[in-house]
């Protein structure tokens, strides 16, 4: 498996995130400021275990902003809270687990998580994770079993929205249309 960031920037990038220090992060996940230091200046490999601690942390410090809270269950189609904190406690622990080279554990909540955002493969029967998502687009504008949303930015607000049914048809009509006129100027071209 391709590492693209250390453990150390991970880590770094939620303590900024979290506005936590290099000792109270030890504080709380009862080790020395030294120990964490090393694993954050990545001159120590840590084990999957504190791997584990320190998702648990991170996740446990997310607060709470409702509407983002909502938009957030909605858009990972997530139904308790607590839920939202497990799928930030996966997603964190697989970042760093990746950045180790660990073998990522596919359990049926983060097998569902990696198969909805295109980084799971089955191969030869065993689910395999991906470095890099892929997606087939038809598939998502065809398939019903999982919400697809766009998102967009507008006055500095991120909004998310649900992509209809009557929705995914249009864009696919459209994407059609599209690709049809291009492979079309294509032979075309050849033709002439």
């Amino acid at each position: 498996m391709d590492v693209y960031v250390s453990t150390g920037a991970i880590i770094k990038r939620y303590k900024k995130f979290y506005k936590l220090t290099t000792q109270e992060l030890a504080d709380k996940l009862n080790k020395s400021r030294s120990y964490i230091s090393l694993v954050e200046n990545n001159k120590e490999k840590p084990s999957k275990s504190l791997l584990d601690d320190i998702a648990k942390v991170f996740s446990e410090l997310y607060k709470y902003d409702e509407n983002h809270n909502q938009s957030y269950k909605k858009y990972y189609n997530l139904s308790e809270t607590d839920l939202v904190h497990e799928h930030l406690y996966r997603m964190i622990r697989d970042e760093l687990y990746q950045s180790c080279g660990f073998e990522i554990p596919v359990d049926t909540m983060s097998k569902e998580l990696y198969k909805d955002s295109g980084r799971i493969e089955d191969i030869n029967g065993e689910n395999k994770i991906l470095s890099k998502p892929y997606y087939d687009l038809t598939w998502l504008l065809e398939q019903n079993e999982n919400n697809v949303y766009f998102r967009y930015v507008e006055n500095n607000t991120i909004n998310i929205v649900n992509i209809t049914d009557e929705d995914r048809v249009h864009i696919k009509s459209v994407l059609e249309h599209i690709f049809k006129m291009k492979y079309e100027a294509k032979t075309n071209d050849k033709e002439d």
